[in-house]
């Protein structure tokens, strides 16, 4: 038998255009192919053109939970069409496929991706055995098809994955949460007969196409029913570092989530948040009936874009506020939790307990702070700004810091039940 080919015909020929502006920088630049963000549109950000074309889908929320950056598809008819000339013409000897989804249920086939050929198809799917399969034809070879599958019972419904399938010189891996997962290769003639169960066809063909190419659905029916975040393809296998940093891609660890306040009307209610990077940036948001709109440092507003937000002399037109923190690094960007402000009025002689007045002083500190609250709690807690816990101690009303190195730290008070009540934020001098 002769040896298939393993030269390159046409070597996915538009992958030499620049990276676009928009791909984010943990997605590898090299031998990118389509790099699809999902980010209010279905546009290829790789520079090559290959835009989508939306049939059903809606844009939904992503991983990170942010509006707009992801889309729905509903399992019976949504899919985004691209441009028959996807891949078109290519045999290639090594690539990788990415998807970052979320499955609403895992019950049947759920095609991720797949492009129609002159025989067969192309197709990136979930099983109905809930594991991860690529398989494809190559009519150039004898109609001989070829798959890569994951174990069984690997995915789940209502949680978020990222998948990568590799392919390089007829071997194969697919990785689950940069996690590399039991694979079988199977290697079949036409009509079924096994040709190898150790390896697969050593080049995959994309020149015979017929020109369909689909996200969300291939020829036989089935569709995908739940959510993609991010889709992208590479004409060679990532290495582990790269199919890492794809899976790391931008999060950043929120030690400190803002919490719910409840004040007095005429006092100042405080919001705080923090990153495990000390450069990340901060953009504080409400939301006043029209969704949430940046906040700027005017008015009752201070500390609007660091960690640290002030609302000042709150009125009941505070009451029911809700605020959250939009905390970016570089490419990275992550959310906060949203927190609550309800205000307190006073009615007739009736004069409202300021039940959560709480200070640190003397701030900054060289040795020592004192804790000045109204009410109780049982435990201190002192956290750093990458989420270490440095100290822990029953209640006391100072406590000394002499011993810690210079910078910001966090205070928070629990109680008796292990509750996080309250926190405070103090400097070391």
């Amino acid at each position: 038998m002769k040896n298939i080919i393993l030269t390159v015909i046409t070597l996915f020929s538009f992958i030499t255009i620049a990276r676009a502006q928009t791909v984010p920088s943990y997605v590898p630049a090299n031998g990118l192919a389509a790099w699809y963000s999902f980010t209010g549109n279905a546009n290829d950000d790789s520079g090559a053109g290959n835009h989508g074309a939306i049939n059903g889908a809606t844009l939904t929320t992503g991983k990170k939970g942010v509006a707009n950056t992801a889309y729905a598809f509903d399992g019976m008819s949504n899919i985004i069409d691209l441009p028959n000339t996807f891949l078109s013409g290519t045999q290639v000897s090594a690539f990788s496929f990415h998807a970052l989804v979320f499955l609403n249920s895992t019950n049947t086939d759920l095609v991720i991706w797949s492009k129609t050929l002159f025989w067969g198809e192309i197709s990136f799917n979930i099983t109905n055995l809930n594991g991860v399969r690529f398989g494809w034809a190559n009519s150039i070879s004898g109609n001989k098809y070829s798959t890569i599958r994951s174990q069984s019972n690997v995915i789940q419904p209502n949680q978020w994955y990222d998948i990568v399938v590799n392919f390089n010189n007829s071997g194969g891996q697919i990785y689950l949460n940069a996690m590399p997962i039991t694979t079988n290769l199977e290697w079949m003639a036409q009509g079924g007969s096994i040709i190898s169960t150790t390896q697969i066809e050593n080049s995959c063909n994309f020149a015979q196409d017929a020109g369909s190419s689909k996200i969300g659905n291939y020829l036989n029916g089935y569709y995908f029913n739940g959510k993609i975040d991010e889709f992208g393809i590479w004409n060679h296998a990532l290495t582990q570092q790269e199919v890492t940093d794809l899976y790391n891609s931008c999060v950043l660890a929120l030690n400190v989530q803002p919490l719910n306040q409840n004040i007095n009307i005429s006092n100042n209610a405080q919001f705080i948040t923090a990153s495990s990077d000390p450069s990340a940036s901060y953009q504080w948001q409400t939301d006043l009936g029209v969704g949430f709109q940046n906040l700027n440092s005017v008015g009752q507003y201070s500390g609007s874009s660091n960690d640290t937000l002030t609302v000042s002399n709150v009125t009941m037109g505070n009451n029911n506020q809700p605020f959250r923190c939009i905390i970016n690094s570089g490419s990275c960007l992550d959310t906060s939790n949203v927190a609550i402000l309800t205000v307190n009025s006073t009615v007739g002689n009736i004069d409202f307990k300021q039940n959560d007045m709480f200070s640190v002083y003397p701030n900054p500190t060289t040795s020592e702070i004192t804790i000045s609250t109204n009410f109780k709690f049982t435990s201190i807690k002192i956290v750093t700004n990458i989420g270490q816990i440095i100290l822990s101690k029953e209640k006391s009303s100072s406590v000394s810091v002499a011993h810690l190195s210079k910078g910001i730290y966090f205070i928070e008070l629990y109680d008796e039940k292990g509750n996080l009540l309250k926190i405070g934020k103090f400097i070391k001098e």
